[in-house]
């Protein structure tokens, strides 16, 4: 069992992928041959690349661009966990379809860390992305992500963009 008690990393994510796939054979800065880009996981059994996208992908256009080239030159499942969202058995179930008890988070889902880039700072891109998303996500792991920005407190009162603000008084 795997007791995440601070926030989601690439590392933290290859063990959490290891006890969730034991029996899976999982490569760290995966390629395919005669394909220019890097996956940061890929288990290669179940044929699934997974992604951990950090706040770069919400707030630089190229890079937002080349998770979409990514996301298309492979026939593999691609599962992208974005940085505000944390894996325990809800968010486990719903990114790779199991039910689990070997990982559960007292982390909670959002922009929690003092660090974490907040939606503010994303270009506009960054902010489609994040809010379609959101809306994936279940529902109450939504709310959850959602009440952090609500409740950060920050000296700036430009916490979210105002593309926000229809979730957030949903």
């Amino acid at each position: 069992m795997i007791k995440l008690e601070t926030y989601l990393t690439e590392a933290v994510l290859g063990q959490v992928l290891a006890e969730l796939f034991p029996l899976d054979s999982i490569k760290k800065q995966y390629k395919f041959s005669g394909n220019k880009f890097k996956y940061d996981y890929a288990l290669e059994n179940s044929k699934i690349l997974v992604e951990f996208d950090g706040y770069r992908h919400y707030c630089d256009v190229q890079t937002i661009q080349r998770d979409a080239l990514k996301s298309n030159v492979s026939e593999w499942d691609i599962i992208r966990i974005p940085y505000y969202v944390q894996l325990e058995p809800r968010t486990v179930k719903y990114f790779f379809g199991q039910t689990t008890t070997v990982v559960d988070s007292t982390y909670p889902h959002g922009w929690i860390d003092k660090k974490a880039m907040l939606p503010a700072s994303y270009c506009e891109l960054g902010v489609e992305r994040c809010i379609q998303e959101l809306e994936m996500l279940p529902v109450d792991v939504m709310n959850e992500c959602l009440v952090s920005l609500t409740n950060r407190p920050t000296a700036s009162k430009y916490v979210y963009p105002k593309m926000f603000e229809k979730l957030i008084q949903s």
